[in-house]
């Protein structure tokens, strides 16, 4: 199933990734596979998805030294209005 939130289109595992900068502000590979743990996911899993949705337009990027820091472009308000649309 897809989501289509703020014009953009978000799996459901998307939208669980989404979760984990919704409540840190930001996040990087390491702290969304520590927070999605129980998905069993590869940090580069993790890593392509979120490069994927960037790339719609879902988060955007900064250097954290070695490491990409993502922050959400799209609330999670518009989530929850969009999944009830």
């Amino acid at each position: 199933r897809r989501c289509v939130v703020a014009g953009v289109r978000l799996t459901e595992l998307q939208l669980e990734i989404m979760q984990v900068p919704w409540a840190r502000g930001s996040a990087t590979v390491a702290d969304v596979h520590e927070a999605m743990s129980a998905r069993g996911l590869a940090q580069a899993t993790i890593a392509t998805l979120l490069r994927r949705m960037e790339k719609r337009g879902a988060v955007r990027h900064e250097k954290d030294g070695r490491q990409f820091s993502y922050s959400a472009r799209v609330t999670a308000d518009d989530a929850k209005r969009s999944r009830v649309a």
